[in-house]
């Protein structure tokens, strides 16, 4: 017995026992592998996950123009003095850091993803620990936030272990991260009989960074501190008073930010819009109209978006479906309001948004799950023996259904996330689809042309094909997606499809060339038609292959061919 319960087995026990026993050496034992993985895969896989009309590209292309030229980056896709509402505080710290480091765009973007990941894995264990008055809460928290997701779809704002494979980087997944700490702040504030008003500062600092570095987001962390100043129970007026405050000073204070207005961005002060059925530019489709039953209103195409799909909407619920009795319990019951009431808010905007077009409206489900998370959290916790930090005697069989629960889906995203991964390195040539490719090695590719063309080249090419290029070098005609800084957008965009329309004559093209300063044209053979490779054979310039691209070297001066080095 003594032999057995010094061997292997009785090590691993009083193991389990320990981490059982000390919270924090659980959490630090989940959170390190955790840490260390996406920290790699930040800097090794991001780019080598991206598709061609990826987000992605309009950060790193962003960070590329700041680690050329930080004081005046200019556009960083088109070239124009247009800023970019990429130039963000959080990208601002990137970029000095990555500068410092002598990192290139996408190591900028590995930077962008191992800062939030650290920040993620610090915060998070902050907030849940104070706000469920738990020490377990931590690890609890950080398997349902990140595990806590059916299959659903690969988006900004959904931050799924699998997922955030590919939005590591991402401003949303920053500002989600800094949320944690803004809450766990605005606790020390609400919940402290004397609390340290210097943190009042602080705190509006960091609500004026997290809302200039993604808006969206940024609206949702000042939304949840201001539920909780007015939600959470037992607190001073003036504490509320206080942090609501310093709050509102924070959402003022970022017009400070030099290089763009977000208040401007927010109310589509500068906004353009596409509504073309060949142009659809983010949010395009909440704005168009259609007549219905006789009557003419407008009509949301959001049912059209997958997140309004019923089957899409129960596969990125999974786990969180759970929360969904709990948010009903606490309604009823008037406990943990700020959970249910955050929930319901939460909905009022994704809901309008089938009848009223509200941008971005449908991301708004994303912080729905979000406080289903919560919801699910404090249900795990309570079945574990904690009811708002009191704890108490619970059957065993309970708690080893909650610990069950989250060793599966932990286990179960685990594998979610290595088959992401084997499926791309798997996808190693490229795939067509549709209009799109998707590719699994865009990186080498535009490496390749890149090192084709001189930095300063004006690129004519296909939206979709030109998309990723700035992040290597050159600059394009027309953007994948809309700069809110630059009104001439649109026609841009429209300028380059009928660039590469059969029914354009060269002479319109070399109108179109002239137009732009265009140096060279970028294009792929097997997704322009066939008409259009006849025609473009034409224009003066030698042609360059790379691989199925195809690069004409057009001189404007003389309209005739320049030798490839």
């Amino acid at each position: 017995m003594n032999e057995q319960t010094n061997g292997p087995a009785g090590t691993g026990s009083r193991l389990i026992a320990l981490l059982a026993a000390r919270p924090l050496y659980l959490y630090l034992a989940l959170a390190i592998p955790l840490w260390l993985f996406f920290s790699w895969a930040s800097f090794n896989m991001q780019a080598s996950l991206v598709i061609f009309h990826n987000d992605f590209w309009e950060h790193s292309a962003a960070l590329n123009a700041w680690l050329n030229d930080f004081s005046n980056p200019g556009d960083p896709h088109l070239p124009t003095d247009n800023g970019s509402a990429r130039y963000m505080p959080f990208y601002a710290v990137v970029t000095l850091i990555a500068g410092t480091l002598r990192l290139d765009a996408l190591g900028a973007m590995g930077l962008a993803g191992f800062l939030s990941i650290s920040l993620f894995v610090i915060a998070t264990p902050l907030f849940a620990n104070r706000y469920f008055r738990d020490p377990r809460a931590g690890t609890v928290a950080i398997i349902v936030l990140l595990c806590g997701w059916g299959f659903g779809v690969i988006f900004s704002n959904l931050h799924q272990m699998r997922g955030l494979l590919h939005v590591i980087g991402f401003p949303s997944f920053f500002v989600f991260s800094l949320t944690f700490l803004l809450l766990w702040l605005a606790l020390g504030i609400l919940r402290s009989d004397r609390p340290n008003y210097l943190v009042l500062p602080v705190l509006t600092l960091l609500v004026a960074i997290a809302y200039a570095s993604h808006p969206l987001t940024g609206a949702f962390a000042i939304g949840s501190l201001l539920l909780l100043a007015l939600m959470e129970p037992q607190v001073h007026f003036i504490h509320r008073v206080y942090l609501a405050v310093a709050v509102g000073i924070g959402a003022v204070l970022v017009e400070l930010w030099p290089y763009f207005s977000t208040w401007d961005i927010v109310l589509g002060v500068n906004k353009t819009t596409d509504i073309s059925d060949n142009i659809k530019t983010p949010g395009s489709w909440i704005e168009r109209s259609e007549v219905v039953k006789g009557f003419s209103r407008p009509v949301s195409l959001a049912l059209e978006h997958p997140f309004y799909r019923i089957s899409d909407v129960l596969s990125a619920l999974g786990p969180a479906f759970f929360g969904i009795p709990v948010i009903v319990y606490f309604l009823a019951t008037r406990r943990q309001l700020y959970i249910a009431v955050g929930a319901l808010l939460m909905l009022v905007p994704y809901l309008l948004n089938v009848i009223f077009p509200i941008p971005l409206g449908h991301r708004f489900l994303l912080f729905f799950i979000f406080f289903l998370h919560l919801a699910l959290i404090w249900l795990l916790l309570y079945i574990m023996g904690n009811d708002e930090g009191q704890r108490r005697p619970t059957d065993r069989r309970c708690r080893h259904i909650a610990t069950g629960f989250l060793g599966f889906i932990l286990l179960w995203n685990i594998g979610l996330t290595i088959a992401e991964i084997i499926k791309t390195s798997l996808i190693r040539h490229e795939l067509i689809s549709s209009r799109n490719h998707t590719v699994a090695n865009i990186v080498p590719l535009m490496n390749d042309i890149a090192g084709r063309i001189p930095d300063d080249a004006v690129v004519m090419a296909p939206l979709y094909l030109g998309w990723p290029l700035p992040t290597f070098g050159g600059k394009l005609v027309g953007t994948m997606h809309q700069n809110p800084l630059n009104p001439g957008d649109r026609e841009r965009r429209g300028n380059v499809y009928r660039f590469f329309s059969p029914t354009t004559t060269n002479s319109e093209r070399m109108m179109l060339l002239d137009l732009y300063d265009v140096t060279h044209i970028l294009y792929d053979a097997r997704q322009v038609k066939p008409e259009t490779v006849a025609q473009l054979g034409e224009i003066p310039g030698q042609p360059i292959t790379v691989g199925n691209y195809v690069i004409i070297e057009f001189n404007l001066d003389n309209q005739k061919p320049v030798s490839p080095e």
